[in-house]
């Protein structure tokens, strides 16, 4: 197995599927369920991103953003899961593109079974993420 693992996803995608739902308007919290289509570099749909998000008011203009993802794939019935935390000025669930995205992977199943490692994306304005998940190896 390789010790990394590369596709892309993009979030304006029109296989997005997108719900929210608001918890409460002041303070502002919401809850939003999310399923993308993942690609490999070849375009080719190697399976999906499940992902819910809440975004929560901590102070005026300032929102505690929590992502939790699972990327299944359809070779091997295989997922990696992993969250990611950040602040934002606005209300939304959208990863920032002027930040770093890097978090530990959380759990896996099927063929990365007790794999550990990290999750990096870069995120276009575009809407369109770039996933690296590189495999520890002892």
């Amino acid at each position: 197995m390789s010790k990394y693992l590369n596709f892309k996803l993009n979030f304006n995608d029109p296989k997005t599927t997108e719900k929210t739902v608001i918890i409460s308007n002041e303070p502002y919290i919401i809850q939003s369920f999310l399923q993308i289509p993942l690609y490999d570099n070849f375009n080719v749909k190697i399976g999906y991103e499940a992902s819910d998000a809440y975004v929560q008011q901590v102070e005026e203009n300032k929102y505690s953003v929590r992502v939790k993802t699972t990327y299944n794939f359809i070779n091997g019935n295989s997922s990696i899961n992993w969250q990611y935390n950040f602040l934002s000025n606005t209300e939304s669930i959208i990863y920032p593109s002027d930040i770093p995205i890097a978090s530990n992977i959380t759990s896996t199943t099927g063929v990365y079974f007790g794999k550990t490692g990290v999750i990096s994306i870069k995120a276009y304005d575009s809407g369109l993420r770039e996933v690296t998940v590189g495999f520890n190896f002892n």
